[in-house]
């Protein structure tokens, strides 16, 4: 039995894609979605209208648009609020909505998020060799092996990929990290892991099949690579151990405070 969780998918531009994205996610997997937000802001097309148009087929999608695009960590960041909003989810999944990532992996990946109790979930593309076979650039395979290997010697983890899109996130890891302190770039995902390292969470991943088709990619792999190179830094000089303090100082002064007034409802 699955645990209740809600899905959110950053979607720029991708008014072409997100249908096919929605209608590849397995039947089964609504029934335990208590909400499925796209994230598109700023987006030159109409994939907000159409995300909002899918309603009908798929009662429990929303559609979040907005003026400005702050970069991918702000969807991403409004993805999690918006999800985080829902008291009833305990899982949190990001599905892009270009289609690279596969929605049909979702049910063993949140099954072994729930077997494990793993806080931050990775689909890995590198894990069973799969991201040439799936299109992927050589040049990324190679850059992606080199980071991936400085990463795991920083972290001190054994990851295979630390750079796929495909992130779930228990309810207990986001009411930790601190969400709001992190990029707006790219990058994102790679400081959520750091933080919850950071944070002594448990962070696993999982092998997902690999998929390079004609979607636009807005990331720049070498400006990308130099903010990888400076999360690695930010971690070894101790950056994401005082963000951690300070989320969870910040968490405890928030739950005093609903205490205080809960007591002067009650008195």
């Amino acid at each position: 039995m699955y645990r209740p969780f809600a899905i959110f998918i950053p979607a720029y531009n991708a008014a072409q894609t997100v249908p096919g994205v929605l209608d590849r996610i397995p039947s089964e997997m609504w029934e335990h979605c208590v909400g499925c937000h796209v994230i598109s802001k700023a987006s030159s097309d109409n994939t907000v209208e159409v995300a909002e148009s899918l309603k009908a087929k798929y009662p429990k999608v929303t559609a979040i648009g907005g003026d400005t695009n702050l970069g991918y960590g702000d969807s991403v960041r409004t993805g999690l609020e918006a999800c985080l909003a829902n008291e009833n989810a305990e899982y949190i999944v990001c599905l892009h909505g270009d289609g690279q990532y596969p929605p049909e992996s979702m049910p063993a990946m949140l099954q072994y998020m729930q077997e494990h109790t793993v806080d931050i979930l990775q689909g890995s593309r590198h894990k069973f060799n799969t991201a040439r076979a799936g299109g992927m650039p050589m040049y990324k395979v190679i850059g992606g092996k080199i980071l991936t290997a400085m990463e795991n010697t920083v972290f001190g983890l054994k990851m295979t990929d630390y750079h796929s899109g495909y992130m779930m996130y228990s309810r207990h890891a986001l009411e930790m990290l601190p969400i709001e302190d992190l990029s707006y770039y790219f990058d994102f995902d790679l400081e959520a892991i750091a933080a919850a390292k950071a944070l002594g969470l448990n962070i696993d991943e999982v092998g997902i099949p690999t998929h390079y088709g004609e979607e636009e990619s807005y990331l720049n792999p070498f400006l990308y690579g130099t903010f990888c190179l400076k999360v690695m830094g930010q971690f070894i000089l101790g950056k994401y151990r005082r963000l951690a303090k300070q989320q969870h100082a910040k968490a405890q002064s928030q739950k005093k405070t609903t205490e205080l007034k809960t007591e002067e409802v009650n008195s």
